[in-house]
């Protein structure tokens, strides 16, 4: 009772890394991109606004997300819209090609889309009598991510003098949830393929 094997572990901080990274970007998303469109010209207040509204758009883009997974179940397909999309508007924001507004809106329509998805795969991981310390695992990775990563990237901004590092950084790691995403389910798809085998010997 209470221990976890090995293999849950490794799939679980899979897991929690994909979700660590996602809400460690959220938070360098909010902290820095108005930074960047006040240094672009628009007022705070302008520039509040217009990440305040992609915060609220992400809220609504997590229903959209969980409601599109349970109908249609295509859940690589909306980790891939998330992560790459989400992605793909901070590089155009930190790009400054004059379309930064477009940009945060549009990374906040997508960026929730994967969340349902996220926290479902623990529970894919796991034992029952494994998951209260597989999710204490889990969450570890959030505070984590949580930690970590907005003071990279304040040392970044501070490092190159540019508001816009921080934004290409963060593309980068959510970017990168899709292969880890990937990897997570190529190693469970491997177990199931292997436990017939082990059953039989």
């Amino acid at each position: 009772m209470g221990r976890i094997s090995a293999e849950e572990a490794l799939l679980v901080c899979l897991a929690g890394g994909i979700w660590g990274i996602f809400n460690g970007s959220v938070s360098v998303m909010i902290g820095f991109a108005p930074i960047f469109l006040v240094g672009e010209g628009r007022s705070t207040a302008e520039a509040g606004l217009l990440v305040g509204t992609a915060i609220w758009l992400s809220a609504a883009s997590v229903q959209a997300g969980g409601l599109l997974g349970q109908a249609r179940g295509r859940h690589t397909a909306l980790m891939a819209a998330g992560a790459l999309g989400w992605a793909g508007c901070l590089a155009l924001l930190a790009s400054g090609t004059g379309v930064s507004g477009a940009a945060i809106i549009g990374a906040g329509l997508v960026l929730g889309l994967p969340v349902g998805v996220i926290l479902a795969i623990p529970a894919q991981a796991l034992r029952p009598e494994s998951r209260a310390i597989g999710m204490g695992l889990f969450y570890t990775w959030l505070y984590i991510g949580n930690g970590a990563l907005p003071p990279a990237a304040g040392w970044l901004q501070d490092g190159t003098s540019s508001a816009a590092t921080p934004l290409f950084l963060t593309a980068v790691l959510v970017a990168a949830m899709l292969p880890l995403y990937m990897l997570f389910q190529a190693i469970r798809q491997r177990q199931a393929a292997a436990l017939p085998r082990s059953v039989e010997a």
